[in-house]
Formats: C-alpha cells, structure tokens, sequence
C-alpha cells in the first residue's frame, strides 16, 4: 500500500518499505464513484451485486453494467472489467430496458468473451471463451501475434466509430 510519493527525492513510502524510482506511472484506485456507493448498491466488494444474465440489481429494474458491475463466477472469482464484456452488458441492458417498456424481447448476457492482452513491440495476446462455464471458465489463451494486435486495433475502432453513428 503506498502511503506517499515524495517526487523531489524520487521515492515512494510504502507501509512496510521505500523504494527509490526513474518514472513512475501510478493507476488511480479503482473504486465505484461516491453517488452509487452512497445510494447503498454496493456490497461488500465495492461493486454492485448483478444477476449474472440480466444485469439486474437487487432492485427491479436497475441495472449495473461495465466495471460498476460485479458478476461472481462459478469458481469463486470475478468476471474481468474489460470493455468487450461492457459493451455487450450495455446491449443487454439496452435491449432489457426496451422490452420492459414493450419493445421486443429480453435477452440474457452472453458468457462468451475475449480480451486482448496487448504487450508492446505491436505484438497482442488473446484470451477468449465461456466464462460462465462450470466449475471454472473455459478459456484459452493465443500466443501474442501481430495479427492479434491488428485485431484489436480494429475492434477499438469498430467500437469508436459505432459510437459516432
């Protein structure tokens, strides 16, 4: 846990330590945002609690999606926040939300996923499969390739460029 970063001496304090840097990239804490936490969805992982295939929350008709939602798996563990599961927990929600005001059919949230682990030198791993699956998700793991590096380039744009439509 860093407690500290002193920037003129280049050194971080941590609880138990110190540790002197060149650069130093720091990731912000990752936390829901004070209005959800206030409003009491959150549990106790600081996360809202969703039903795996709908999204729903403990109260009707309110959704969680993207990294707000935390989807217990099988094994114990957490369905990963990575855009691809968002984007396809928005659909659902979207197309849940229509149904419930009389516009077609509810759907349930796809298991299936993949994620691209991108890794510099413009080489990408890829992880995909079921992640729902019993007992454990399913997944397997491609080598990083150039090809996977292209493929996510061009799914960040399909992305980019269906959100200017």
């Amino acid at each position: 846990m860093v407690l500290k970063v002193n920037t003129q001496r280049k050194q971080v304090l941590f609880e138990v330590d110190e540790a002197k840097y060149d650069l130093l990239a720091v990731v912000p804490p990752h936390v829901a945002p004070d209005p959800v936490r206030a409003c009491g969805l959150t549990d106790s992982t600081g996360w809202v609690p969703v039903q795996p295939n709908t999204l729903e929350t403990r109260y009707k008709s309110v959704y969680a999606l993207g990294d707000l939602a935390s989807i217990k798996l099988h094994n114990g563990l957490f369905l990963p926040m990575a855009g691809v599961f968002a984007v396809a927990e928005g659909i659902t929600v979207a197309r849940n939300i229509a149904s419930e005001l009389g516009e077609g059919s509810k759907v349930e949230f796809d298991e299936e996923g993949f994620c691209y682990i991108e890794l510099g030198g413009g080489v990408a791993a890829k992880g995909q499969g079921n992640f729902y699956a019993k007992p454990a998700p399913k997944i397997t793991l491609q080598p990083p390739t150039r090809e996977n590096w292209l493929a996510k380039r061009e799914f960040a744009s399909m992305i980019l460029n269906s959100l200017s439509d």
